[in-house]
């Protein structure tokens, strides 16, 4: 038997503005060294889980390229959208773990009124 490890994610996004969907989208996510290190820590060691993950959106015009070695606070080829708050960027919750994969359950949402209309 073998089996393959990859961890990575895969966002569904839809564009809704006045209760109307402009657009669909599947996002990729890829994991940094310091989430692969934070997987490592935690599972095989007694390192600490967090409690609370969050999600946050990249300012597109600002965006050159993901690296691994990005962690929040140094990544030079991108920057958070500051179009909203941190009060406002949604905790993402979890679903259950089945099938090789995490169903998330609750959506987040982050509000229309905060980000620009371009």
């Amino acid at each position: 038997m073998q089996t393959r490890m990859s961890l990575r994610g895969r966002f569904h996004v839809e564009h809704i503005r006045d209760g109307k969907t402009l657009a669909k989208y599947e996002v990729r996510n890829a994991i940094t060294d310091e989430g692969l290190n934070h997987i490592l820590e935690t599972e095989f060691k007694s390192g600490a889980a967090v409690a609370t993950w969050y999600i946050g959106l990249v300012d597109n015009a600002n965006w050159t390229a993901f690296a691994p070695g990005d962690v929040m606070n140094s990544h030079t080829g991108w920057v958070e959208c500051a179009a909203y708050t941190a009060a406002d960027r949604p905790a993402w919750t979890p679903g259950d773990a089945a099938s090789r994969h995490d169903h998330q359950c609750s959506l987040p949402w982050i509000s229309p009124s905060t980000i620009p209309r371009r």
